[in-house]
Parts: C-alpha cells; sequence; structure tokens
C-alpha cells in the first residue's frame, strides 16, 4: 500500500490588515472569509492599532476630484 504524504500548515493570526490591489479586503471568521465594507475596514485597522482614532479615512473619489488652489 502507497503512503500519501500530508503536509501540515500552520498560519498564525495577523495585525496586519492586508488588502487586494483594488482596495478590496476579507476578514477570515472560523472557515469562511467575509468581505468588509469601506466602514468596517477602517474600523479594523483602528482596532488593530493602525491608524490613530483622529485620522479619518476618505474616498479614493474625494481625493482625486477635490483639487487645491
Amino acid at each position: 500500500m502507497a503512503t500519501t504524504p500530508l503536509v501540515v500548515v500552520r498560519v498564525e493570526p495577523s495585525d496586519t490588515l492586508h488588502a487586494l490591489t483594488n482596495g478590496t479586503a476579507y476578514l477570515r471568521v472560523g472557515d469562511e472569509s467575509r468581505k468588509l465594507s469601506a466602514a468596517q475596514r477602517q474600523e479594523l485597522a483602528y482596532d488593530r492599532g493602525r491608524l490613530p482614532t483622529r485620522v479619518r479615512l476618505f474616498p479614493s473619489t474625494w481625493m482625486t476630484s477635490t483639487r487645491c488652489s
């Protein structure tokens, strides 16, 4: 009888907020991944200490449509 090798990989939770290049982020809950809204992503960044609570993020469309004179 042939044996099949088994590889076990353990990935520790990270405090880093990771997102795709298009800005989409997911949160792993149990055995599923949940897509985060922009507000949920911002709250998670605050919770993980990645953003100070005084900083407010604006959508990129706001930033690109605003002109400074």
